[in-house]
């Protein structure tokens, strides 16, 4: 997970696919932190956490500008086609808030790289690898516990 988001993170983060790929990596991350967040000491939950929910938010804005810019377009190519009177006076203010929502991707994008450039500076980074760590562990229990369970329930009834 933490290496999925990294190997995200180390993408072109101007293509906004990619920069979507990094949010996807980092719900996995985060989802992944919650379900085993009482498993570590305090720090985990009082630091780690609270980083990755930021990276979320700024993720979740650029992704919300991302989604506005497409559907602008949509919207532009059925004005032009179903109103082309009235399409003057709405291409300008379409124009502004399609323009508004490039910076905010681009800011977004810029605010997330700062983001990680801190997360792989500090403690969080050594944390999250112990939890890489951990979360490979449980995963492998759960695995090793469904083919045990698996091979207790394929075999033949003896009575």
């Amino acid at each position: 997970m933490v290496r999925a988001l990294d190997e995200a993170a180390g993408r072109d983060l101007t293509d906004s696919d990619n920069l979507h790929q990094v949010r996807i990596a980092g719900k996995r991350l985060r989802y992944a932190m919650e379900i085993l967040a009482p498993c570590f000491a305090p720090p985990f939950r009082e630091q780690l956490y609270p980083a990755v929910e930021a990276m979320q938010e700024i993720l979740g804005r650029a992704n919300d500008s991302r989604f506005a810019i497409a559907r602008l377009e949509e919207l532009v190519g059925q004005i032009e086609k179903s109103r082309p009177a009235g399409w003057k006076r709405k291409q300008t203010a379409l124009a502004h808030f399609s323009s508004f929502q490039q910076r905010r991707l681009a800011q977004e994008r810029r605010r997330f790289e700062r983001w990680y450039k801190n997360w792989q500076k500090s403690a969080a980074q050594e944390h999250s690898e112990n939890f890489e760590k951990f979360a490979e562990h449980v995963i492998a229990v759960i695995h090793r516990h469904e083919n045990h369970v698996k091979l207790h329930t394929d075999r033949p009834s003896t009575q």
